[in-house]
Order: structure tokens, then sequence, then C-alpha cells
């Protein structure tokens, strides 16, 4: 259809080649259009941490105890970008993730199914322990409370000296 501003469809306006598109003028900043996942951070003396990792740069020193805004791809979760005032500072790296591709959903996924296990494991064995030894529920019997005697301690005076006024 044709649009209203421009007197043409979009599609024939895209193929007269009188149209050129507005791309980022760095890579930094083609970054912050494609990365939208934000997150506010505290920077560590280890680094930043996330989803459970740990992000590091030399860069990061600067920023110890300042918070900071990091941007990732949720598909990718080895690198983080680091922002401070809208500013790129660093890519931060994991390490334990920057030799594989690691999603945040297979994250979360990977953290359900362990979670799930535990849980699995605890009932066993808390089902194991009912069968050998059975919970004895306590009774809610009223204990009577004992008033503490009154102690009566003695009274000392003050004693006043010849320079005190």
């Amino acid at each position: 259809r044709e649009h209203s501003e421009i007197g043409c469809s979009p599609k024939s306006r895209w193929e007269s080649k009188s149209f050129v598109p507005r791309l980022p003028d760095t890579k930094e900043e083609l970054d912050i259009l494609l990365l939208t996942v934000t997150r506010p951070r505290k920077v560590h003396r280890d680094g930043i941490r996330f989803q459970g990792f740990r992000y590091f740069d030399i860069s990061l020193s600067g920023y110890i105890g300042e918070e900071v805004t990091i941007r990732f791809d949720p598909r990718d979760l080895a690198e983080i970008l680091v922002y401070a005032d809208n500013a790129l500072v660093c890519r931060a790296v994991c390490f334990e993730l920057s030799d594989k591709r690691t999603s945040l959903k297979e994250v979360i996924r990977a953290r359900s199914a362990k979670r799930r296990e535990v849980r699995e494991s605890l009932t066993d064995l808390l089902q194991i322990a009912d069968k050998y030894v059975p919970r004895e529920k306590p009774s809610l019997s009223v204990v009577p409370i004992v008033a503490a005697p009154e102690v009566e301690y003695p009274k000392f005076k003050i004693k006043r000296f010849a320079c005190d006024e």
C-alpha cells in the first residue's frame, strides 16, 4: 500500500536506491541496538556476578563497588557488555563458559533439573528415615512458668570527695 508520508509503497521506496538506511557509526552502537536485554549489576573485586557465573575483565578494576549496566545475548552467556553512564566499559568474559556457547534457557533448565533431582533425593532419604525411625510429633503440654525469686542487691552510697562539687 501507499504510505501517506512518502507517497509510495515502502517496498518500492526501498528498491528505488534513493533510500539509504541510517546505520550505526560504530560496532558498539550496533551492539546497543541489538542487545536490548539489560540488567543493573554491582562490580565486585572478582568481577560481575550474573546468573551464577562470574564475568571479569581488567577494565572493571576501576569500577569496583559501583553500579553498572550489563547487556547480554540470551542465546550466548559466555560474554556480556558492561556499560557505565551509557558508555561501553568492556566486554567481560565468563571463563567457565568461554569455550562453549550456553544460552540463558539452558542455564535455567539445568538449574531446574538439578533442583528437582535434589528434592527427589531428599524425599527418598526422608522416607527411608521414617521407615526405620518414625518421627515423633512433639507434644504440646503446658509447662508452668516459675517466676524467679527477687534478688536484693546491696545499696552502695556514692562517696564524695572534697574536690567534687
